[in-house]
């Protein structure tokens, strides 16, 4: 989750609350906060208001991620699909070098910084450092370009789908008539 989104998702709890945080406090929830999943932090705080779990003060945050765990596990919840990545969480820069009056090539793994699966692979491999996507490519002209491409290959699949159901119920017509 972005910054902005974890600041409305936390404007909306402390509203919940009428609680002020110190800035401090608001540095260390918003921190938290953008490596969350935005569909289950949002069930959560619909959780918060809908039960009144803890009417007369606001939840800590691990009280917090207790309600969220609940939701992030649910299965129904889906990462929304990350065109910069294509939910890979990566993206290989390859670079050429000269050696030996020969190009060399060199692939470089850049995590993305735009989806889940990227920011939790930077978590899971924290000895091994990589550079954000957004370093070296511009985010949204990556993202527009394989947008169009998963557009392409889905129009190609759907008319090779109609093309091979036509061709079947062209068969069993041809087998009905005889």
């Amino acid at each position: 989750m972005n910054h902005d989104l974890a600041y409305k998702c936390l404007t909306k709890i402390t509203s919940l609350y009428n609680k002020n945080l110190t800035d401090e406090q608001l540095a260390i929830w918003l921190e938290e906060f953008e490596k969350l999943n935005e569909l289950a932090v949002q069930k959560a705080i619909k959780k918060l208001k809908a039960d009144k779990i803890y009417e007369n003060c606001m939840p800590t945050l691990p009280q917090f991620f207790s309600i969220y765990k609940t939701f992030i596990q649910d299965k129904n919840i889906k990462q929304p699909y990350c065109y910069v990545c294509n939910n890979r969480g990566y993206e290989i820069l390859r670079v050429y070098k000269n050696l030996n009056e020969k190009k060399t090539p060199y692939d470089y793994a850049l995590h993305c910084d735009c989806c889940e699966i990227g920011k939790t692979q930077i978590i899971k491999y924290k000895k091994y450092y990589s550079e954000p996507i957004s370093k070296y490519f511009n985010v949204e002209s990556l993202m527009t370009e394989n947008k169009k491409k998963i557009d392409k290959q889905k129009a190609k699949r759907k008319k090779e789908l109609e093309l091979d159901t036509k061709k079947e119920l062209e068969e069993v017509y041809i087998a009905l008539s005889l």
